[in-house]
């Protein structure tokens, strides 16, 4: 691990990313409705070269991660980190980096620990972690 890079991407994930929690309702296996927690990282940049390196130093660090245009109007890109396997290892290399968003990065932490599908009474705890006024989000 490089503690330089990490750094780095805390940096940029403080000033150019957010992160966004989508809590979505499932069918269960037999056949119940319950609730997915979906985590998403993104860091937008108009140079996409920059993010074309972070996205290389994530993967030699075992993180999958995928470039897109974002805005072609603004010429805007994002790197977008997907899925629990992916962030989980993100935020805790960026975690002890982090200034703005460490609050955010300990929350995604604190809904991780809770397990994957979850019933009504969950959402509300979960819901009751979610800081509307910042990064993290409920998206219906």
């Amino acid at each position: 691990m490089n503690k330089e890079q990490w750094s780095y991407v805390a940096g940029f994930l403080d000033g150019e990313g957010h992160i966004l929690v989508q809590i979505k309702k499932a069918k269960s296996a037999w056949g119940k409705f319950c609730y997915v927690v979906v985590p998403y990282i993104y860091l937008t940049q108009k140079d996409t070269h920059v993010l074309f390196k972070i996205k290389e130093f994530l993967e030699s660090e075992g993180i999958t991660s995928g470039v897109y245009c974002k805005d072609k109007k603004n010429n805007t890109h994002r790197l977008m980190i997907s899925n629990w396997k992916n962030v989980i290892p993100f935020v805790n290399n960026t975690l002890p980096y982090s200034i703005v968003k460490k609050y955010d990065l300990l929350k995604v932490l604190d809904m991780r620990r809770m397990k994957d599908k979850h019933t009504a009474n969950d959402i509300k705890k979960i819901l009751g972690t979610v800081d509307y006024g910042n990064t993290i989000r409920n998206i219906k």
